[in-house]
């Protein structure tokens, strides 16, 4: 009963919805995710029926897209608060019900039978002799319990993490489906026309569009190839019949692998622009990878976490919680007829269950991915670059000091309240000592005292233990990733301006000075406008936008700094310009060929950078990880007053108690943190680093000899000495 109160008063705010919240805004990158089918992504509507908020029905509401104002609320110190009052609306713990409620009839039985065989106490406190004599009393000992406690726990964590590296190696492969449908039409954009021969602008336009529309078919395609018949089947065929020519959407609706066929049908729509084949191969190169990615994702779908794995783990931790209640009903003697194990199972069940809940629905990604959104951001995309062609340049400390810590103000202060609570609580119930070390009796002799037996907190510590740790670690593995992009950005656009410089001039030909001081130095500033234009991309955008505005005016020129900064996706814009610039060079194709790989590079870097800040960690690991942690550390100290005896009056147990949770929360706080890297990364020292040395590089061998004359120079040196 007592337990009952404390989860009653953890537990009681109000009830907020437990799914991920997605209000649209009209930033550009909202508006590319935008679903243009029926299907919702985002929390269910009032009237969804009651199936559709728990189970399978619920998988559709799970894909979570976030922007900046989203990344602020996941960061928000009130998010513990938000965890905990939606506990009750969570459609993950209401799938557990069957579970928990078994456990829960296991643990009420054991109460109601010990007390018929052991004895019981009445409402008035009055101890009575065993109902029935015949039968033992059901108990284990805590031993077993204690000594597979870890090796439950580190099965459970790893479960999860394994079905997470599924989400995450899912999601990865259709940040590369993003990147390089952009790249594909960059190129093809980019490259179009051959040897100088006159381009018709219609022609040029229907092509372009032909490409765009074909690797639109291919994802939406492949999206439907992953998706359940049931869900996507008629809002397939309406979208590629509204968007394709009718033997287009036929030839695809009816082949017997969709993407395959939609991929070919890309193949020849590349095949037929007025290029160099040695061009259209560096395109298909693309086609290669959407092969890789498709593959990738049936294998996924098609191929589960070993059964033996998954139901051994299952198994295992069914029948651990189904003899828990045997082996914690003497710990909770000190309660009235050991009533307060009912709710401590109840609850360990959830938390314990829930954590292989959340693999579970991990381990096939693609229903909880935002595929839908993907497509649509695709095809946006595509269709912007493919008509971008004449703008531009065509036309020319101490701990208490610790911001981490300050941010936890509000839960760390939580968990002391509830410690001194009890302190005092305990000490008018059950009896306080004053300043002379004087022994006084209880003031409230009405009220029981209230504590907790440390056991269930010693046997879900490990398991809260990793959980936190595989949470912290993913977090990190976030920020690592996002420095790594930007260090990729740093080395190739390096290497892009390395390899203009060097290579300028063609066959000999004598090169202009001035010329080529100003070809080059579009390059570099075009390289410069990208990562520039990348920053603000992933930027919250009050806090650069101005600054951007600012620095691209200052830097290109009007009808180029117009071009960017009025484009739906700058980054894309600066890249399709910074191709331009490349293939103005005068230099064999096959060398700008090579120097636009650095290209297909950045595009990797632009969409794996998309991926972080539009994909958090799966919201219901994160909210089940921050529900646990707090539901743990609230009912810490009613299990921590008994070893506190030592103290006066128990008064330690209260700073112990600050102290642990300023460092379990500060554990969760660090990867709420980490996980969206993007506003601690010091971006603007990126892009001021990288437009430093491209300038540098570009201004090097300003006698305008390319590679070619200065082998000949040196061969030259060398003959007289053969």
């Amino acid at each position: 009963m007592r337990l009952s109160t404390l989860l009653l008063l953890a537990l009681a705010p109000l009830q907020t919805n437990a799914f991920a919240p997605q209000p649209m805004t009209t930033s550009s990158v909202n508006a590319a995710v935008q679903s243009s089918t029926s299907l919702q992504m985002g929390p269910p509507q009032a009237d969804v029926v009651l199936q559709e908020t728990y189970g399978e029905g619920s998988r559709k509401y799970r894909r979570t897209v976030y922007t900046h104002n989203e990344w602020v609320k996941h960061r928000s110190s009130d998010r513990f608060l938000r965890n905990l009052s939606s506990i009750f609306n969570s459609g993950v713990y209401k799938s557990l019900a069957k579970e928990v409620l078994a456990t829960t009839a296991v643990a009420t039985f054991l109460v109601i039978f010990n007390g018929l065989t052991g004895g019981y106490t009445d409402l008035d406190g009055v101890q009575h002799d065993a109902v029935i004599n015949a039968l033992p009393m059901l108990t284990l000992p805590l031993t077993p319990f204690t000594l597979l406690s870890p090796s439950l726990g580190l099965l459970l964590v790893f479960r999860t993490n394994s079905s997470y590296g599924r989400w995450d190696e899912a999601r990865k492969f259709w940040g590369l489906n993003i990147n390089h449908t952009r790249d594909l039409n960059r190129m093809a954009t980019a490259w179009y026309g051959h040897d100088g021969i006159p381009v018709d602008p219609e022609k040029r336009a229907e092509d372009l569009r032909q490409v765009s529309l074909m690797t639109w078919a291919f994802v939406r395609s492949m999206k439907r190839h992953l998706s359940p018949p049931d869900e996507d089947e008629d809002a397939y065929i309406e979208e590629i019949n509204s968007r394709l020519s009718p033997s287009q959407a036929e030839a695809i609706a009816s082949a017997t692998h969709r993407p395959n066929r939609a991929l070919y049908d890309l193949s020849v729509a590349i095949d037929k622009l007025p290029m160099h084949f040695m061009r259209k191969n560096e395109i298909n190169k693309n086609l290669s990878i959407f092969e890789d990615t498709l593959g990738g994702s049936e294998r996924l779908l098609s191929s589960p976490v070993p059964l033996f794995y998954t139901r051994h783990t299952a198994r295992f931790l069914s029948t651990w919680l189904l003899l828990l209640p045997f082996a914690m009903y003497d710990p909770f003697k000190g309660s009235w007829n050991h009533v307060a194990e009912i709710p401590a199972i109840a609850l360990a069940s959830v938390f314990l269950f829930g954590i292989e809940e959340l693999a579970t629905q991990l381990e096939e990604p693609f229903t909880i991915l935002p595929m839908q959104g993907f497509c649509d951001k695709i095809g946006a995309n595509c269709d912007e670059i493919g008509a971008g062609g004449d703008k531009g340049l065509m036309q020319n400390q101490c701990p208490f000091n610790s911001g981490v810590y300050k941010s936890l103000a509000k839960e760390v202060l939580a968990t002391t309240a509830v410690a001194t609570f009890l302190v005092i609580f305990n000490g008018l119930t059950g009896g306080y000592t004053d300043l002379d070390g004087v022994q006084h009796d209880a003031v409230i002799n009405a009220l029981p005292m209230l504590t907790l037996p440390l056991t269930p907190f010693t046997l879900l510590s490990p398991s809260l233990g990793l959980l936190l740790v595989f949470r912290t670690n993913s977090s990190y593995g976030r920020w690592d990733e996002a420095r790594k992009f930007w260090g990729l950005n740093i080395n190739h656009t390096r290497d892009l301006n390395r390899m203009a410089t060097a290579w300028y001039g063609h066959d000999g030909i004598p090169v202009d000075p001035e010329k080529r001081a100003e070809d080059l130095r579009q390059v570099s500033l075009m390289t410069w406008a990208f990562v520039r234009s990348m920053k603000r991309h992933l930027s919250p955008p009050d806090e650069d936008e101005d600054a951007y505005i600012e620095e691209i005016n200052s830097r290109l020129s009007p009808s180029q700094a117009e071009a960017i900064a009025s484009a739906t996706h700058r980054p894309n814009r600066a890249l399709y310009d910074l191709s331009v610039a490349i293939d103005k060079l005068p230099m064999h194709f096959m060398r700008k060929n090579e120097i636009n790989k650095n290209l297909s590079i950045f595009e990797d870097t632009l969409g794996g950078s998309e991926r972080l800040l539009s994909s958090p960690v799966p919201l219901f690991y994160t909210r089940h990880t921050a529900r646990f942690l707090s539901t743990w550390l609230l009912l810490l100290p009613f299990a921590m007053y008994d070893p506190f005896k030592g103290s006066w009056n128990h008064v330690a147990e209260i700073p112990a108690i600050a102290l642990a949770s300023v460092f379990l929360f500060g554990i969760e706080e660090l990867a709420t943190q980490l996980e969206e890297p993007f506003t601690i990364l010091p971006m603007q020292g990126f892009c001021d680093k990288i437009g430093a040395n491209c300038d540098e590089i570009v201004s090097w061998r300003g006698q305008g000899l390319d590679a070619k004359s200065v082998v000949e120079e040196n061969m030259d040196a060398i003959a007289p000495s053969r």
